[in-house]
């Protein structure tokens, strides 16, 4: 099956708090590394899920644009791009690690600023919406 023009979204099982590259400055270097470390398997998790669930889709998967998809349970102001060295770094490469793509170059995996959200439902939980198409007919940053 060849994946052109689709849109999957994958749910991150993780209660972990994502952690901006604000944050990155104060916390040492045990539990960054433990942060990255459980986001990292979050999001293989979620992937090898998907891709064991289709197996006519072919490896590597074709280039793709990703976007994380945080909630939080307070309103308060948040710059959406402080999550893309963090929570959005690991999550890729959760996914290559999962086999989804060889590497995480820009050649396959290209990402869309993080959506940050408000919400009061204490089982939200982050998600990932993964873009298939050609390199260059859908945004890529």
């Amino acid at each position: 099956m060849r994946l052109t023009a689709l849109t999957i979204r994958l749910r991150i099982d993780t209660t972990e708090w994502a952690w901006s590259t604000n944050d990155d400055r104060k916390i040492n270097k045990h539990e960054r590394h433990r942060l990255i470390q459980t986001w990292k398997e979050a999001a293989r998790l979620a992937m090898r899920s998907w891709l064991n669930t289709h197996p006519d889709v072919s490896r590597p998967l074709p280039f793709a644009v990703v976007q994380v998809v945080i909630p939080f349970d307070k309103r308060r102001r948040r710059d959406p791009h402080n999550w893309c060295g963090t929570v959005l770094k690991a999550v890729v490469d959760g996914m290559v690690k999962a086999g989804a793509w060889p590497d995480d170059t820009p050649e396959w995996v290209g990402h869309r600023e993080p959506v940050l959200y408000v919400t009061k439902d204490r089982g939200a939980r982050p998600e990932v919406l993964v873009t298939f198409g050609e390199k260059g007919m859908i945004h890529d940053s």
